[in-house]
C-alpha cells in the first residue's frame, strides 16, 4: 500500500529513525570532543582551584612538620629525664640533676620550650 507521496509509511519511519540515530551519535561525538578539549586545556578556574588545593596541602604539611618537631622535642626531653633517673637509681647520686630535669620539664609544660 503506497502513500500519496510515492513511498511506503514504513520507509518514512525507518528513514526518520535512522536520521534520529545519526543525530544522536553526532551529538555524542561533539560532547566527547568538547570533553577531551577541556581535559587538554585547563581553564582558569581549574588552575585557581589547583592553586587553592596546593596552598591547603602546603598548610597541612607545615602543620604536620611543626607537630612532628614538637613531638621530637618532647621525646628528647622524656629520654633525658629517663637517663637522669637511671643514673640516680644506679649510683644514688645526681639529686641536683633530678632537680634540674624537673625544672626543665616544668618549663616545657608551662612555656612550651626546652
Amino acid at each position: 500500500m503506497e502513500n500519496t507521496l510515492g513511498f511506503a509509511p514504513e520507509a518514512l519511519w525507518i528513514t526518520l529513525g535512522t536520521l534520529a540515530a545519526i543525530a544522536a551519535l553526532a551529538l555524542l561525538i561533539l560532547q566527547l570532543i568538547r570533553h577531551v578539549r577541556d581535559l587538554r586545556e585547563p581553564s582558569l578556574n581549574d588552575a585557581k582551584g589547583l592553586q587553592d588545593r596546593l596552598r591547603a596541602d602546603h598548610e597541612r604539611l607545615s602543620a604536620l612538620e611543626r607537630s612532628t618537631e614538637r613531638q621530637e622535642e618532647e621525646l628528647k626531653l622524656i629520654l633525658r629525664a629517663q637517663i637522669v633517673i637511671m643514673h640516680h637509681i644506679v649510683d644514688g647520686n645526681g639529686v641536683e640533676n633530678l632537680k634540674a630535669m624537673q625544672r626543665q620539664i616544668e618549663e616545657y609544660l608551662v612555656y612550651g620550650r626546652v
